[in-house]
């Protein structure tokens, strides 16, 4: 049967409008949807490294506070005597008292020797109240690697930190080696732990560094719930970073242990979805009823206008999921649907913007910690090495000269014995913020070296202004007036400074210089402590002052 011209348009307009609803379904499954689901995967994943990050920074506190006991000499020396030596119980009481554990924020801690033996382990009364008065952490639980047996130096003070499901159930630990506090650190003679159980408390921590509600829900309980074991089997079943979210918007998640093995489940709050799933949308029925009364118009729009701004759109989705340059931005005019689409692709880019911004401020403020000392505030080793390296080929390219300060508490170990550890850390902290404020010059530069010893750089100083520094920041320490029954030198806090000044070259390294300073700092010590001495590039020893009060 033949149609005439108008059954023909009733036909193409059938047709016509049926395709168009066909294809607006196609472009929002295969356009719209992936890029929107594209761009909240990387919105969850950040998410969920804010939490990691926060939990992270736990762990490297952590620790820093086990390298700086596993570093220590009156630990090295401790580890070798028998537990019944009345060294070895002053040791314990100086050095694992009560409000050490609070100061620390740790809830236990102990020690091996080279064999794996136990020579002390304690905990606070939180775990006694938890698991008994008789129990105790099995180091063995939380890995086997833990326990150094070779001969050979260690070069690496921390032996292993994270989280682990010990006999306690799940903590967080830090392990380093037991060594001397100056290099070069000889053979580890046993194994330091502090740990910490992950409770409310921890949680709390984490919570409220990320300012999002968050439940940690052990595997075991999770498998143990209907939901979330469903949970559970998605995230097994999922690959790639798409993580399974519930109808209020919360994100799921595993957090590992550190032998990769599943610890808990976390629940994360989340923004709810800017965009609905299902295919049928409102632009879709937009489309389909104007297609329903004008088609070529319709045609002519989806030609030049919506298919070319969607695949624009997607293209420029891909870019940015490819280069991470979220600060791009769809051009919207908030006229039609399609501009609808664009805001809520804006929307979602602002806040990933803003979550990339938040983690780089972390991420600079968690640099910013592993190169400051935590006992005192000031620079650490590392971060004075990274100054000297630096300074040193400056001074080296300009052929200056430079000159390196070595200060060293005096008596600074009996007065520990004496008026025990927190008594000589806040001695520590005032000595710091002392040689702090008495530095002048932009390019001078303080950091603890380690124990009771400070190092300066003093660049493009010569000798004589070296010495000058020196001699205020001795005597600015003794004006302190910090009361000292056992010192040789003075009945007060003193301290002894090395000086080195070098013109770098080729011939000469930077450690040469803080070597020489060292000597001259031991010098200094021979000749009755509380002074200072200079050294010369010949390393040949010249005494300059000697005061005693």
């Amino acid at each position: 049967m033949k149609l005439n011209l108008k059954n023909k348009l009733i036909c193409i307009l059938v047709y016509g409008i049926l395709l168009t609803f066909i294809g607006q379904l196609i472009t929002r499954h295969f356009f719209e949807l992936p890029s929107l689901v594209a761009l909240e995967m990387h919105s969850d994943r950040k998410d969920v490294d804010r939490v990691r990050l926060a939990m992270r920074q736990l762990i490297e506190k952590l620790a820093a506070s086990s390298i700086d006991y596993g570093t220590w000499d009156d630990t090295y020396e401790a580890v070798n005597l028998d537990p019944q030596n009345p060294k070895f119980e002053k040791f314990i009481g100086t050095s694992l008292k009560p409000n050490t554990f609070e100061a620390l924020n740790v809830d236990g801690g102990l020690f091996v020797d080279r064999n794996g033996k136990i020579k002390h382990i304690s905990h606070v009364e939180k775990i006694t109240n938890l698991f008994g008065s008789g129990a105790q952490l099995d180091p063995q639980s939380l890995g086997s690697d833990l326990f150094y047996h070779s001969q050979t130096p260690v070069s690496d003070r921390l032996i292993s930190a994270g989280l682990s499901q010990s006999n306690f159930g799940p903590v967080m630990f830090a392990a380093s080696h037991i060594i001397t506090s100056q290099p070069p650190y000889p053979p580890s003679r046993g194994t330091w732990i502090w740990w910490r159980l992950l409770d409310n408390q921890v949680f709390d921590v984490v919570i409220e560094n990320v300012q999002a509600k968050i439940a940690f829900i052990t595997i075991s309980d999770a498998m143990a719930e209907t939901r979330y074991s469903n949970i559970l089997e998605k995230l097994d079943s999922r690959s790639g970073n798409h993580l399974p979210r519930d109808s209020d918007g919360y994100l799921y998640w595993i957090l590992d242990d550190i032998k990769a093995q599943p610890m808990f489940l976390v629940q994360q709050s989340s923004d709810k979805r800017a965009f609905a799933e299902n295919l049928l949308s409102t632009s879709v029925i937009v489309g389909f009823m104007t297609s329903a009364f004008i088609l070529i118009i319709v045609v002519v729009f989806f030609s030049h206008t919506v298919i070319r701004r969607l695949l624009h759109a997607k293209e420029t989705m891909l870019q940015i999921i490819n280069t991470g340059e979220y600060d791009k931005r769809l051009k919207t005019n908030n006229q039609d649907e399609i501009d609808t689409m664009f805001t809520q692709f804006n929307q979602l880019l602002d806040h990933i913007q803003t979550q990339n911004q938040e983690l780089v401020e972390q991420n600079q403020e968690l640099a910013q910690l592993s190169e400051q000392d935590a006992l005192t505030g000031i620079a650490n080793r590392r971060y004075l090495e990274e100054v000297l390296d630096r300074s040193w080929r400056n001074c080296a390219r300009s052929e200056r000269v430079m000159s390196v300060l070595m200060i060293d508490v005096d008596f600074f170990k009996p007065f520990n014995d004496e008026y025990g550890h927190p008594a000589g850390d806040q001695v520590l902290r005032q000595i710091a913020q002392t040689l702090k404020h008495n530095l002048h010059r932009a390019t001078d530069y303080l950091a603890r070296y380690g124990g009771e010893e400070f190092c300066v750089i003093l660049t493009d100083t010569k000798p004589e202004d070296a010495l000058s520094v020196a001699e205020r920041l001795r005597s600015k320490i003794q004006e302190l007036h910090i009361r000292s029954d056992v010192s040789h030198c003075a009945n007060v806090v003193t301290v002894s400074i090395g000086i080195a000044t070098i013109s770098p070259d080729a011939k000469v390294l930077e450690m040469d210089m803080v070597k020489a300073a060292d000597e001259a700092l031991y010098e200094a010590k021979r000749q009755g402590r509380n002074c200072v001495y200079l050294q010369d590039s010949g390393y040949s020893f010249t005494p300059i002052t000697l005061n005693k009060s």
